[in-house]
């Protein structure tokens, strides 16, 4: 019988106690450390879950021999470096998004786990979102088309906790969406505008994202707003999709109509060349709401990084693609800082 994996958690925050109750509840994995430097927080721990080692030192999971592997969400600026000493102790590593603050620190991250041979994921719990995995085998499978445009919403009531804007803490998870649903292909060009309107940090942030070929991504996300909802179209050459966060019972609905941007000459030129197609006459504004069988995205998520040290596996969400959002978002900051000025993405990303 293979023994459990040895697990640690790295930050006894929100989302650190959030993954270690997932975690436990999952089969064939025991969480054996905690570390946290606040010991008022290691101390509720300890009186919960006496059986759990905990420290306020992150060298001692490093030192650990005894831990197979970490989950580090501790506060960004710190995840490079507590990631890079875990890595190379040999220990595999799922680091809360976004997993770095630069892309360098992503590179490094990425070389340090190759030559070790383990496991570096990084944490998009959207991705495994079961509507977000059934789109995703819809666009696989062609029946969307070719996709042209998406557009993300992400509104979120109160500020950000924990530190970073609104850009960095919570559209990287849109981003990362967006990706996994382009199969990987970068923008060509990336441009963003910020707004603060309680000071400091950003609370709303429009992004989009060009490709030469044709289809764009926009991503609106806002910390302004009564209450969270998450709402992304898509819309492709055959037909469209509206994925709904706030519709439970059927999160998903397919529009039988599709946004082909090719000019057609028997078309009046006041349309931008937009032109909407249906698959026939009987089906003309037809709608189907798919059933998505219910699953929560983080025990997903949890469960594959497992999965994947197991069976040595890349992960959906690796280090290339941690890495690829980061960039997209250091090329959004710049923007913002360039009063919303549309940038080139030149240089190309590294391949395992």
């Amino acid at each position: 019988m293979t023994p459990p994996l040895r697990l640690a958690i790295l930050g006894a925050g929100r989302r650190g106690m959030l993954v270690a109750r997932v975690m436990m509840d999952l089969p064939g994995v025991d969480v054996v450390m905690l570390c946290d430097p606040n010991r008022h927080r290691l101390r509720l721990v300890q009186e919960s879950y006496p059986h759990i080692q905990c420290t306020t030192t992150f060298q001692d999971v490093v030192e650990n021999d005894w831990v197979d592997a970490a989950v580090v969400a501790v506060p960004l600026v710190k995840n490079s470096r507590v990631a890079l000493a875990l890595l190379n102790a040999g220990k595999h590593c799922l680091v809360e998004p976004p997993m770095a603050t630069s892309s360098n620190e992503c590179q490094e991250m990425m070389e340090t786990a190759w030559s070790n041979d383990v496991i570096l994921m990084c944490g998009h719990a959207s991705v495994f979102d079961p509507a977000v995995l059934h789109l995703n085998h819809l666009i696989h499978k062609g029946e969307l088309g070719t996709l042209r445009h998406l557009y993300f919403q992400r509104m979120l009531p109160g500020r950000s906790q924990g530190g970073g804007d609104v850009l960095w803490r919570h559209t990287c998870q849109d981003v990362a969406i967006a990706l996994h649903w382009m199969q990987d292909k970068m923008p060509d060009r990336v441009r963003a505008m910020g707004f603060s309107q309680l000071g400091g940090d950003y609370d709303m942030v429009h992004l989009s994202f060009f490709y030469d070929w044709g289809a764009n991504v926009q991503f609106t996300t806002s910390l302004l707003q009564p209450e969270f909802y998450h709402r992304v179209l898509l819309a492709g050459t055959s037909r469209m999709a509206l994925l709904d966060g706030r519709d439970r019972e059927f999160p998903l609905r397919l529009y039988n109509q599709g946004l082909n941007k090719e000019w057609l000459a028997e078309q009046p030129q006041d349309n931008e060349g937009l032109h909407l197609v249906t698959g026939g006459e009987e089906r003309q504004g037809e709608i189907r709401l798919p059933r998505v069988t219910a699953a929560d995205p983080l025990r997903e998520e949890c469960r594959h990084f497992l999965h994947c040290i197991r069976r040595h596996q890349r992960p959906i969400c690796d280090g290339v693609s941690g890495l690829r959002v980061v960039r997209l978002l250091e090329l959004a900051a710049q923007s913002m800082q360039e009063g919303g000025a549309e940038l080139p993405l030149q240089e190309s990303l590294p391949c395992p």
